[in-house]
């Protein structure tokens, strides 16, 4: 379908994550996403057109009519070991939607919903081979009660890289991922080289 008549298109799986659990659910689950806007379609701007339980808990994004975007980037969102308190999300699985490879030249940029503030020492990345990355990260207070943030990760490579599915980011969150943790797994973009 022609992205610029906006409407139902088919942006990824949801999937029951680590620390998830649900008897009457399978592993995989397919649901068809209804874009709030015309496009830009961001990952963010989508309401679920079908009841998803709140056992899911991380969302693999396959599909954005953006370019250099999340649309070439297929990766996988995580929460772990959440409480009330404290929680991760973590970025894995990162490869390409097509057959070009995703390649970073300079940096990888992570936009994304959070509980709290974001820190620069509040995230961990591992490469394989291992490469030097400097994090860069702002936050925007978007509500106050509930504390909601849109966190703006700048990851700075020191050399080029490609990858190749083994990498993670982990982002360390200090508040509560524990009661619907799908709000804020659905909401990654990543990008490579450019701010969006």
């Amino acid at each position: 379908m022609d992205p610029k008549l906006g409407g139902s298109r088919y942006l990824g799986d949801i999937r029951t994550g680590a620390g998830c659990s649900s008897s009457s659910q399978p592993p995989w689950l397919s649901y068809e996403l209804q874009a709030n806007h015309s496009p830009p379609i961001f990952l963010n701007q989508f309401t679920i057109s079908e009841f998803i339980p709140p056992t899911i808990c991380s969302v693999t994004a396959t599909e954005s009519p953006l370019d250099n975007m999340s649309s070439n980037i297929s990766f996988t969102v995580t929460e772990e070991h959440s409480s009330p308190f404290f929680g991760r999300l973590k970025v894995s699985n990162i490869q390409p939607k097509g057959s070009d490879p995703v390649k970073v030249n300079k940096y990888l940029y992570i936009k994304f919903k959070s509980p709290a503030h974001i820190g620069n020492s509040d995230v961990n990345g591992v490469t394989h081979p291992w490469v030097d990355i400097t994090p860069d990260i702002t936050n925007q207070e978007l509500t106050v009660t509930p504390k909601k943030y849109l966190a703006k990760a700048k990851l700075n490579f020191h050399q080029p890289y490609t990858f190749n599915g083994t990498e993670t980011f982990t982002f360390f969150v200090n508040g509560n991922l524990d009661n619907d943790p799908h709000q804020f797994t659905q909401t990654f973009t990543l990008a490579t080289d450019q701010i969006v």
